[in-house]
């Protein structure tokens, strides 16, 4: 079994945010333990022979053999199709002759080719080049302004929001401005950092801190208290099963 451990360090105007988390791998480069401290979890994944995660069970944090099993995730895969997700714990998944799915954990999904055309009772449109520009749920009709492939704008109802990009359209800024207060997302390099909200000349500052694999875990204020988590159930796409 190989470890690898890391040592997170963020820098955010005045303070200075340091958690240790630690991964373990297989022979085969699997990720099959994770001990977070940060969330107070220890999760264990097991998997098959064609490297699918088959089970992964979340323990109350532990640096030793973990023994507080708190839940415990199951994965069942197709007889026929062995890398195709048909169940997630006591969910079913249905696909089309194709393989696309077509009721996805409860959730009815239709296409129009090879795009998703609807999601139970979200629609969707796009162009010739099969981007993406317009979603309707409920009531809120989403438009996206596109160059090329690159978000520059997207009106939702009577609210604007738009990408400010330098040069090379790496986003720094996403505004989100809405009734009596502005929301703006921070950009780096490496992807999404925070967010500030002003709201009466007031602006607060907040941080997103990230695994190792770039999925935000927690989300700080300017003194370093933790006011939202996510915690991830999946490897991939959907969030607890990681299939889509």
């Amino acid at each position: 079994m190989k470890e690898f451990i890391t040592l997170d360090s963020y820098k955010f105007f005045f303070c200075v945010i340091k958690k240790n988390f630690k991964y373990y791998y297989d022979d085969l480069n699997r990720l099959i333990r994770e001990d977070n401290k940060l969330l107070n979890r220890t999760q264990i994944h097991e998997y098959d022979t064609n490297d699918n995660i088959t089970s992964k069970k979340v323990y109350s944090y532990s640096t030793d053999t973990p023994v507080d099993l708190i839940k415990e995730y199951a994965y069942n895969y197709s007889k026929d199709d062995k890398d195709q997700l048909d169940m997630y714990q006591d969910e079913l998944i249905e696909y089309e002759t194709i393989g696309k799915p077509s009721n996805y954990r409860g959730n009815k999904i239709t296409y129009l080719n090879n795009d998703i055309k609807s999601y139970n009772d979200i629609s969707f449109t796009y162009n010739k080049d099969h981007i993406r520009i317009s979603k309707i749920a409920l009531e809120n009709k989403i438009e996206y302004i596109l160059d090329g492939n690159k978000i520059l704008k997207e009106k939702i109802s009577e609210m604007s929001s738009h990408f400010i990009s330098d040069d090379i359209y790496i986003p720094e800024e996403y505004v989100n401005e809405v009734n009596s207060y502005e929301k703006t997302y921070i950009y780096g390099i490496t992807g999404i950092t925070g967010f500030k909200i002003k709201k009466s000349n007031q602006i607060e500052r907040y941080y997103y801190h990230k695994n190792i694999m770039g999925d935000i875990i927690e989300i700080l204020d300017r003194k370093q208290k933790v006011i939202g988590k996510y915690v991830y159930d999946g490897r991939y796409y959907d969030p607890e099963t990681g299939k889509l």
